[in-house]
């Protein structure tokens, strides 16, 4: 079996090492409840309109049995203060956008408090912007399930957008930022609704994800034990996305779908 996992920096990123991270652990573990070699391929997305175009070469590339796509709430929920001044100053602005870009990007200043005490007052001084609207979010989505659908008995697991962290934006703000989510997570469920799709919706988040002992420092990259706890949440999910789709498949004890069942080594 071929899985093509699309997802964030979570999955591709060198925060943690590939064996501890949950794309890995998954395949381990459907290959046993399958009884199958299981194959993953991992790729970042981000849902501009290049998006739709690298989705058709990775499903011709790969041509995946199933796929897992995560719609992330960071991409219209999470405000960003050089984003904004990059935006507003063009090239002029440009300079000190991209300072802020890089200290963000750098895991031990990221993982400061002062970095994130100086993030709120920025927030609340200069305010920011999302990288995407959720209509545009909605749309692209919608556009990348049509092209995996399209591969006749492709299974898709549609993840909605989970998580969403306290420091996407200021407290006071965080209705906002929640009526946005909601608005992906309906118009997601109502698309998916006649489709051979299974929707992980807003409602079946499971509890991880507001777990602040699962993260790292820089309170966005989950932790080894974050990562398994992932896993306990999608196997079962992509195990039930590929027996809605093919219900003759016979799937081994589903009772534990922990990367730590059956005698699995634990993660260090």
């Amino acid at each position: 079996m071929k899985i093509l996992w699309l997802g964030s920096s979570q999955s591709v990123d060198g925060y943690l090492p590939e064996e501890q991270r949950a794309p890995g652990l998954v395949g381990k573990r459907l290959s046993e409840l399958l009884q199958t070699d299981v194959e993953v391929s991992v790729r970042y997305i981000w849902p501009n309109d290049r998006l739709p175009s690298l989705l058709e070469t990775w499903i011709d590339e790969y041509r995946p049995d199933m796929v897992n796509f995560g719609v992330a709430a960071y991409w219209c929920c999470y405000e960003s203060v050089p984003l904004k001044i990059q935006r507003r100053f063009g090239r002029v602005g440009s300079p000190a956008a991209n300072a802020g870009s890089k200290v963000a990007d750098t895991g031990w200043l990221s993982s400061n408090r002062l970095y994130y005490a100086a993030k709120s007052l920025a927030l609340a001084t200069i305010g920011g912007e999302t990288n995407f609207e959720p209509e545009e979010v909605v749309d692209r989505t919608k556009e990348c399930i049509k092209i995996i659908l399209d591969r006749e008995g492709t299974a898709l697991l549609l993840m909605s957008m989970h998580g969403l962290d306290p420091h996407y934006t200021l407290g006071r703000r965080r209705p906002w930022a929640e009526a946005r989510r909601q608005f992906v997570d309906r118009e997601l469920l109502a698309f998916c609704s006649d489709l051979p799709v299974l929707y992980q919706g807003l409602d079946q988040e499971a509890d991880y994800y507001y777990d602040a002992s699962l993260r790292l420092g820089d309170r966005m990259h989950l932790t080894p034990a974050g990562q398994v706890a992932s896993v306990r949440d999608v196997v079962p999910r992509l195990l039930e996305a590929w027996t809605q789709r093919h219900p003759e498949v016979e799937v081994a004890d589903t009772q534990d779908a922990s990367p730590l069942a059956h005698g699995a080594a634990p993660l260090d």
